[in-house]
């Protein structure tokens, strides 16, 4: 199943983490976890890339316009084509599994009726990659009917690549789980294990 995901162009095959509640998923985790994380990554020597995106998004049902510091535009219209969440015991956050197609048009202007219908997100973002995963830790003001919103997001998204395009379903979903399990590691001092999470069926 994950392989007819892989090959859609412009995909995105991602975990993010944060809380669920009454079947709604926040993607924003507490601030101590978040620089927790971004502290020991910076402190890791061997990653292939790092980099840092500032961008304004408007952001309304499934289209998103996006803005650069200097001057580019892009519309994206994004389409969740599959998404799973878990409710971790014992663990500090929750996580959402998702496959979205995010599809990408460049604009010259940027045109905003009634912008006050718009989820404004200002964003940075601090990317690390390895050969096979993205690691994003971003930092957003969220402001929705004029009331702001810190919040702190992280997200592990898989690079589609020859490698990666060979895994099985079954070693994927356990390579994604370690992953997660390294973070939980990062974060909490207690050994806490994560046990039979099935993300990809």
């Amino acid at each position: 199943m994950v392989y007819s995901y892989m090959t859609i162009p412009e995909v995105e095959i991602e975990i993010r983490l944060g809380c669920l509640n009454f079947n709604k998923f926040d993607s924003s985790i507490d601030k101590t976890y978040f620089e927790k994380i971004l502290s020991s990554f910076n402190g890791y020597s061997n990653w292939k890339t790092i980099y840092v995106t500032n961008t304004i998004e408007y952001i309304k049902n499934n289209k998103k316009i996006v803005t650069y510091p200097d001057g580019t535009i892009y519309t994206i219209l994004k389409e969740n084509i599959y998404k799973k969440d878990f409710q971790l015991k014992n663990i500090p956050f929750d996580i959402r599994f998702s496959v979205n197609q995010e599809l990408l048009t460049k604009k010259e202007e940027l045109t905003l009726e009634n912008v006050d219908q718009f989820m404004i997100r200002n964003k940075s973002r601090k990317t690390f990659e390895d050969s096979n995963f993205r690691y994003d830790l971003t930092y957003v003001t969220e402001v929705i009917n004029n009331i702001s919103k810190d919040k702190f997001e992280f997200e592990i998204e898989l690079i589609i690549n020859e490698e990666t395009l060979e895994w099985s379903n079954q070693y994927l979903n356990d390579f994604l789980v370690c992953k997660v399990q390294d973070i939980v590691n990062l974060i909490e001092e207690k050994n806490t294990i994560i046990k039979n999470l099935v993300m990809i069926n």
